[in-house]
Order: C-alpha cells, then structure tokens, then sequence
C-alpha cells in the first residue's frame, strides 16, 4: 500500500468513500503499514496486517487474497472485489457496473478490466540504453509488412478485480488465466495516480 510517498492516506480515503457505507462492514483491507490499521480501526471497516511471509516475498495481488480466504476461512464460491489505491476518482457507481458485468457472465470465475490500446504488441520495441537500439517485444518474421494483420490489443488494468477464493490458486500473480473475463472502461474517465501531483490534479479539479 504504498505507490508514493505523502499520499497514501488520501488514497485510502478516496477508495473507502467510493465503496456504500451500507457495505463498510464487508471491507478488508490488507496491509503492512500501521498507519492504514489505524485509519480503518474505529470503522466498521476490517484492518488485516499481512504476514511475515508475505511482506519478506512481496507478496503479489495473488498471494494476497489467498491469505485473505484462508484467515477468514472463506468458503471456495465467495468472492473478492478488489480495488486497488492508485485510482482515487473511481466511483460506486463503477464499481456497481463492474459487479453486474460479472453477473452476467454466469460461468465467469475471476475478471480485470480493459482499455483500448492504440499500440500493437508487435510494433513495440524494448530499448537497450548501452547499445542505443531496441530489440522486439514480439518476435514476427516479416512483422514490418504484416502490420494489416495484426490483431488489435487492449491494455488490462486492475481498476476493479473480481476473482471467486476457489479460483485464486488458478490464477497467475496478477490474477489472470485464459477463462479470465474483461469489464471494459473507458480510459478517458479513469485516471491511474502514481505520483502526489497527479493526485494533487484530480483532487483540485
């Protein structure tokens, strides 16, 4: 729970306040940081340090809400909806959307969200600063002259995850595998916070 410094609690604030009061006591959050316990301890909100072993293996999204299913001794069909602290202006009603989106894909076991990508994997070159070149990020014979065949993309993002306890184990470690369903978000209206004056931005807006 940390993505910058001087902002964390604000965060916290702004990711509690999208969630219906009415819902407060479902609420876990799942911590290292002392400061976040405290904030949550006189709310009908759950603090739950993380374990040891968690924090010594920076434990994933994965490793996460597995600890969280076994402590609360969760049972297989339960589900976790989780919201990550870097987007502050997401709102109950986003979240709501989400969950129906969820509902409506009956045999769906974990979901992410996507956004439209104007890049194509193939076209994307990862940068070798001592040699100043680039070698591809997928590797395409002929992929310079292929371009009208490649497949348009989309960028996934955790802005709202839902994932069933029994299906954590099937996951990788940011809660993805190919039964995965996709709630699409429109990438104007969502902003990722990842430093205090982007924060500062949307909070003055």
């Amino acid at each position: 729970m940390e993505p910058f410094d001087g902002a964390n609690e604000r965060l916290l604030e702004h990711t509690l306040d999208s969630i219906a009061k009415k819902f407060h006591r479902r609420v876990i959050v799942s911590t290292d940081q002392g400061w976040a316990l405290d904030y949550v301890k006189d709310m009908r909100v759950k603090g739950m340090p993380v374990s040891e072993n968690i924090k010594e293996n920076e434990g994933s999204y994965r490793d996460v809400l597995a600890e969280v299913g076994n402590r609360m001794t969760m049972e297989g069909d339960d589900e976790f909806v989780m919201l990550s602290l870097e987007y502050p202006n997401r709102t109950y009603r986003n979240i709501r959307s989400a969950i129906q989106h969820y509902r409506k894909n009956p045999h769906a076991k974990s979901m992410l969200c996507r956004m439209p990508s104007k890049e194509v994997p193939q076209k994307i070159m990862i940068e070798n600063e001592e040699e100043q070149g680039g070698t591809p990020l997928v590797e395409d014979e002929g992929q310079e002259w292929k371009e009208s065949e490649f497949e348009q993309g989309f960028r996934h993002s955790h802005f709202i995850t839902i994932s069933q306890v029994s299906e954590i184990s099937e996951l990788n470690t940011w809660l993805w595998n190919e039964d995965t369903i996709f709630f699409p978000i429109n990438s104007n209206n969502i902003q990722r916070t990842r430093t205090k004056k982007q924060l500062d931005a949307i909070e003055n807006a």
